[in-house]
Formats: structure tokens, sequence, C-alpha cells
């Protein structure tokens, strides 16, 4: 049986990738695909954000949380397969990877950038 949340979660990653994409190239003059390679992009906006984040209110925060959980998650599903879903308890979107691991894309970014706990985000292990 579908999930809908899920459903509805999916439907929105290619327009969250699209925004990111259009907002990394206006704003940072940086090229983002959804591979392996644009890690070091996204680390380079990851890391102005949190520099930034006094700057950013509740709402624009989620939002940075979103647009950078979703591109490191479609990443890290393309790269590793997998698929997304939305934990219904937390209401936060997972990456299911084929080894059994759940991993939370949207966790390690809010972590981020509001921690700056890491200059990399740690990407799962399998």
């Amino acid at each position: 049986m579908a999930d809908p949340a899920t459903d509805r979660f999916v439907a929105q990653v290619p327009g969250l990738l699209a925004e990111l994409e259009r907002r990394a190239q206006a704003l940072f003059d940086l090229t983002l695909t959804p591979a392996v390679d644009s890690l070091p992009a996204l680390e380079q906006i990851a890391h102005f954000l949190w520099q930034a984040r006094a700057s950013f209110d509740q709402q624009d925060q989620r939002i940075n949380i979103l647009l950078l959980g979703a591109y490191l998650g479609e990443i890290v599903r393309r790269d590793r397969g997998g698929a997304w879903r939305v934990d219904p308890a937390l209401g936060l979107p997972l990456v299911d990877l084929p080894s059994g691991e759940v991993w939370s894309p949207m966790e390690m970014t809010r972590i981020r950038l509001t921690l700056g706990q890491t200059r990399d985000f740690p990407l799962p292990s399998s």
C-alpha cells in the first residue's frame, strides 16, 4: 500500500532540487547536479548558511534544511540506491538504503546548519 505522505514528498523532490539548483546558480554561481560530485558545492552553500544562520528566521531555516536535505538525500539515493520514505512518527523524509540502513538527510542537514559541528556532510556508511 502506498503511503500518501511519502508519495507527496517524492512528488515534490524534482521541484526542490530545481529550486536549490536555481538558488545555487543565482546566489553562489555554483552548478549543482544530484550526483556525488556536487557534494563540495553543497558544502560551500551549507557553510555560508551556517555562518549566516543568525539572519534567518525559523521559516527560512526550515526551507534551507528542506532544500539542502532533499538534495543531499537524492544524491545518496541515486548513488547508493534506496527509496524515500516519510517517517510518520517524526514527519521527516528518510532514505531507506538497500543495506537496511535508514538515513536521515534532513537531520544531517539540520545539524550542519544549526550546530555547524562538521565541515562535511556525514554520509551513510553503506
